[in-house]
This record gives C-alpha cells, sequence and structure tokens, in this order.
C-alpha cells in the first residue's frame, strides 16, 4: 500500500525542503507516541509515516522516484520500488547514498536532542482550525488518541440514496448500512466494518438534499476519513411526477367521458382515495388542479401541501363507422346550433 507523503505532512507538490521540514516538526511533536494517552500501534504507524514521508521528499532522487512510482505505476508495492533503489548501484550518481533511519532516529536529529522523552519538552506550533458547511451531521467515532483538526482530512464520499415518493410524502426515520475500513487500534491492521446510521427523513424533502455522516469513511493513517454525504434522490413512481411541491398526474380520458364527464378516482400518497368530478368538457392538453392535494411543505406557511395537477389526454377512436359519423355530425351540429 503507497501512502500520500505529500498529503501525510499537510503540503503540496512543490514544497520546498525548509517547508517539508517545518511540516514535519510540527506533527512530530505533536503526534510523538510519548504524547499520546496510549502507546497505540496505530500511532506509532503513524509516527513512522511522517518519518518516512519526510525522509522520502527531502531527498531529491528519492522524490522523484515517488513521484514516477509512488502509486504504484511500476507494477509493484513501491515499498519494493524503495528498496530496489536503495539497493542499486546507479541510483544516487551525484551524492551519497542516503541512510533511512528510524522514526525515532530522524526525530533525534531533526529536534537536536539526546532522548525521545525530550519531546515533551517542544511545543508544536497550534494547528488551524478549518471550517466546515452547516450541515446536518451523525457523528462517527474517531478510533484514534490523537486530536485530528490539523490532519488533511479525505474529500466527501457522495452516495445516491433512493427513496419511494411515498416515503418521502410520508417522512420519518431512517436507517442505513455503511461498510467502511477502520484501522484497529490494537494491531494497526485495515478491516472492514459496518454499520447502521439512523438519520430523520422531514416530510417533502426534496430530491438533492444532502445527509452527512462525519468521519464515516475510510480510515488511513495519517489523514482524516471522508464524510460520507447521502444524496437524496426520488425512485420514479407508477402515477405520479414531482414538481418542486406540487404532484403531477395524467390521466387518459375518453372521448365520451371527456364530452359528458365523469369521476375520476386516484389513490393518494398517503394511501387515500380521492374523488375527482369532472363535469366540464375536457378539451385536449386540460388541466386541472386541486389544492392542496400534492407534497407536504417542509416550510410553515399559509399552505401545508402543494398542489395536485392532474393533464388529461382525450383518446380518440381509432375508427368510425359511417352511419355513426353521421349522428355524431349531427349531434354535434345541434350543440352547435344551441349554443348560438
Amino acid at each position: 500500500m503507497a501512502y500520500d507523503y505529500y498529503n501525510t505532512l499537510g503540503v503540496d507538490q512543490s514544497a520546498s525542503l525548509s517547508t517539508l521540514t517545518t511540516a514535519y516538526k510540527n506533527l512530530a511533536a505533536r503526534y510523538h507516541p510519548s504524547k499520546q494517552e496510549s502507546s497505540s500501534v496505530l500511532s506509532k504507524s503513524y509516527f513512522k509515516l511522517l518519518a518516512e514521508a519526510y525522509q522520502v521528499l527531502s531527498n531529491k532522487h528519492l522524490r522523484a522516484l515517488y513521484g514516477k512510482f509512488g502509486k504504484g505505476e511500476a507494477g509493484k508495492p513501491w515499498s519494493q520500488v524503495l528498496v530496489e533503489a536503495m539497493s542499486g548501484d546507479n541510483a544516487f550518481p551525484d551524492e551519497t547514498r542516503p541512510v533511512l533511519v528510524t522514526a525515532e532516529e530522524l526525530f533525534r536529529q531533526v529536534f537536536g536532542v539526546s532522548t525521545v522523552s525530550s519531546a515533551n519538552d517542544i511545543t508544536p506550533a497550534p494547528p488551524q482550525k478549518r471550517q466546515r458547511p452547516n450541515e446536518a451531521t451523525s457523528s462517527h467515532p474517531v478510533p484514534t488518541n490523537w486530536t485530528r483538526s490539523d490532519l488533511p482530512k479525505d474529500p466527501d464520499k457522495e452516495i445516491v440514496y433512493s427513496v419511494a415518493l411515498e416515503d418521502i410524502y410520508k417522512g420519518g426515520r431512517r436507517r442505513i448500512k455503511l461498510t467502511h475500513t477502520i484501522i484497529d487500534k490494537h494491531s494497526g491492521i485495515p478491516v472492514r466494518v459496518s454499520e447502521l446510521k439512523e438519520f430523520v427523513l422531514r416530510p417533502g424533502t426534496l430530491a438533492g438534499t444532502r445527509v452527512r455522516f462525519e468521519n464515516a469513511g475510510d480510515e488511513t493513517l495519517g489523514r482524516v476519513p471522508a464524510d460520507v454525504v447521502l444524496v437524496v434522490q426520488e425512485k420514479p413512481h407508477s402515477c405520479f411526477v414531482r414538481k418542486a411541491n406540487d404532484l403531477v398526474a395524467t390521466y387518459n380520458i375518453s372521448l365520451p367521458d371527456a364530452l359528458t364527464g365523469t369521476t375520476l378516482k386516484l389513490t393518494c400518497l398517503d394511501g387515500k382515495q380521492l374523488a375527482i368530478p369532472i363535469t366540464q368538457v375536457v378539451k385536449p392538453g386540460y388541466t386541472k388542479r386541486i389544492a392542496e392535494a400534492g407534497m407536504p411543505l417542509r416550510k410553515a406557511s399559509t399552505k401545508k401541501f402543494g398542489d395536485l395537477l392532474v393533464k388529461f389526454q382525450v383518446m380518440f377512436p381509432q375508427n368510425l363507422l359511417t352511419a355513426k359519423k353521421e349522428e355524431v355530425r349531427k349531434l354535434l351540429t345541434e350543440q352547435e346550433d344551441d349554443d348560438i
């Protein structure tokens, strides 16, 4: 597994040696195992990762090698590439071959202290606070012993969460199972775990609404886990199409019913039956609006619901017998005369 050394130290890829050294000093002093509440495998692993990142990036040849093969482009693990480069004869033609020392020895060299216990007398620079967007959150336990506020954070992991229109209409508490990787704090081994997350789906929630679970993504050394963000999406419905807070239904009406009237029966999203009397002549493209029979409004107003729009499609007969044509013509002509 190859780690992102730049992100580990919190620097960009153009960082100078002085920038790398400053970053290493701040992080190594802050997260030295002797400063943690317990000397866990995870804290020791992160301390070693800081040392490895600094030593590779502070050597121009190793840094170039990492830039080329650090993500496995050579078809082999980065650790193997590094070992082969260090043992090769021509890896460092113009300078003394570097020696990668242990994390403890590097700490002594950089800070100039004789014992590791002297780390307790070194004060790192204060971490910069990161501003987070104001979104509804659900907490995720942090399995490490150090404060993460100054570590780089993985980008959000978005998951499309499809919900039936009936469920969005009703709202309520929802559960979702999230599977992610954690690093066992005793063994330091990545393991896959699943856990149920719960959140409230408000009645009338709009498509595109985001539900955030903080730090619920995969754990990696030297980084804060990503937030998992659910993006609400409406499942297609067999009868209704949602338009903001309104519901739109398309109804095929026969020509006789369009001319003489009928009663339209619809099953609403809450399961109730709605009877809509049609008394006027229905013309092609006619839309009937039923007030407050749509989706629940999320914000308080004079209305509690949107409207229901019923769009009619008049179904004309494919064929008509000659005798019937004459009857229809006579009937409609008489109707026109009556209207005059």
